[in-house]
């Protein structure tokens, strides 16, 4: 079960999807807000929700995603990291990205030259961390 990170800074990676219904007491709201640093706001997409920083465009250290943008359609910017997922038009759940759409950005990510591994969202945000400071400097 995957969702797909969108750093500001650094490379797109696939992060350990919180699931709603495995009944572990984890719900996705925690999980997507640490991923994005603050407060979410969902962009609608052709290919799932695309979960960013409410505040984004007024967070220091954020700079524009622009394959967020891309993926939204969006002529506005979106500024920082964000998160690809799935969702249930049924129940409005946060879900894991469907299998079709991992095997569509997985090709995607792999004619790009990205790494396809799944990482846990801890790893995904040290890696951002990471790539921020490098871009500062």
């Amino acid at each position: 079960m995957k969702w797909l990170y969108l750093p500001d800074y650094g490379d797109p990676v696939f992060v350990t999807a919180v699931d709603p219904t495995d009944n572990q007491g984890t719900k996705p709201l925690g999980t997507l807000q640490k991923l994005v640093k603050g407060w979410v706001e969902v962009v609608g997409s052709p290919v799932g929700d695309i979960w960013v920083n409410e505040e984004g465009l007024y967070q220091e250290g954020f700079a524009p995603n622009y394959e967020a943008q891309a993926l939204a359609g969006s002529p506005a910017p979106l500024m920082g990291p964000a998160v690809l997922t799935g969702y249930d038009p049924t129940t409005g759940n946060t879900m894991p990205l469907d299998e079709n759409t991992v095997r569509l950005l997985t090709a995607s990510l792999t004619a790009q030259g990205f790494s396809t591994e799944t990482v846990s969202p801890d790893q995904a945000l040290a890696a951002r961390e990471e790539a921020a400071a490098l871009a500062v400097a």
